[in-house]
């Protein structure tokens, strides 16, 4: 290898390492927490799924430290409750929880209530850490949540009815082309998935229509 060749390598390397720099230093402390819990959760359940009792008591902590609800293990172990009880919003809560959202935060048990809250508070022009923006709004950002509708939900950005059916995730990486997501309750565990962006860069999948920014 030649000197200049050499030269060139180590300068796309050093950018390189420094663009991560970069990245990771532009979140904010609770940034950097929300996006290490997450990946941290998705990684504990790869072999697991929510039958699995190896997995009962993180279920558990989730029901309880996230959305206050105090569920026995049995009922956690029990696949009919399974069903009955959608767990992802009680995840999302959990995350927020731990990472240390405090009061910015509406925990709950149910996604529709923190998507109510984020749209009031964007339009109340509040000093609220979380607002919710259509999207087509706004792009997501690392530690954004991306909410979409479920079950046959009718929910628009100006119309979310009190506990309709909705599913929200957390933006782990935004690609050139899709963006990276974890959530709850998805193929019965904490699990990753790919959402497609538009050309411009805006959410571009099915159902999707609330981005809550997160500026904590």
């Amino acid at each position: 290898m030649n000197k200049g060749r050499g030269y060139i390598i180590l300068g796309a390397v050093a950018l390189g390492l420094a663009l991560v720099y970069l990245l990771k230093n532009s979140l904010s402390k609770f940034k950097r927490k929300v996006l290490f819990q997450a990946n941290a959760e998705a990684n504990k359940w790869e072999e697991f799924t929510e039958t699995d009792p190896a997995t009962s008591e993180i279920i558990q902590d989730y029901w309880d430290r996230g959305a206050n609800k105090d569920y026995s293990i049995s009922q956690i172990e029990d696949p009919a409750w399974q069903g009955e009880h959608p767990w992802s919003a009680a995840f999302i809560s959990w995350i927020m929880k731990v990472s240390g959202a405090g009061r910015h935060f509406l925990y709950s048990d149910r996604h529709s209530e923190y998507v109510r809250d984020s749209i009031q508070q964007r339009e109340l022009n509040s000093k609220a850490k979380f607002k919710g923006y259509m999207v087509d709004e706004i792009k997501p950002k690392v530690t954004d949540l991306v909410c979409k509708r479920r079950l046959g939900s009718t929910a628009t950005y100006e119309n979310v009815p009190v506990n309709t059916p909705l599913h929200c995730d957390i933006v782990t990486k935004v690609n050139k082309n899709d963006i990276e997501v974890i959530g709850g309750n998805i193929n019965n565990k904490v699990d990753r998935a790919n959402l497609p962006l538009d050309k411009a860069g805006y959410l571009n999948a099915q159902d999707y229509f609330v981005i809550i920014r997160n500026t904590l």
